[in-house]
């Protein structure tokens, strides 16, 4: 990328790459991780969260550490494909 690329765009470029590429090799499909992810914190917890609600946990987590680490790229990256995932659950669970 040049480096008249805007920051967003090179943050929104390294979260495609990272999600859907080693990442999705190695986790699988987004939806199925994370509608696994929620099976197991119900049984764990008896509450009833979707895979949506989850990937909104995975938003509220980095937005935490943001405020921890403003500076720290990685969670802005994480923010961009978690918001793509929730979109992507939402869409399944319909």
């Amino acid at each position: 990328m040049s480096d008249k690329t805007p920051l967003r765009v090179q943050l929104m470029h390294t979260a495609a790459e990272l999600t859907c590429g080693d990442r999705n090799a190695d986790y699988g499909d987004t939806y199925e991780t994370h509608k696994a992810i929620a099976e197991c914190f119900n049984a764990m917890t008896g509450h009833n969260l979707s895979a949506a609600e989850i990937a909104k946990v995975h938003i509220a987590t980095k937005l935490c550490r943001m405020k921890v680490s403003p500076l720290k790229a990685d969670s802005y990256i994480d923010l961009i494909a978690y918001t793509g995932i929730a979109l992507e659950c939402e869409t399944a669970e319909q």
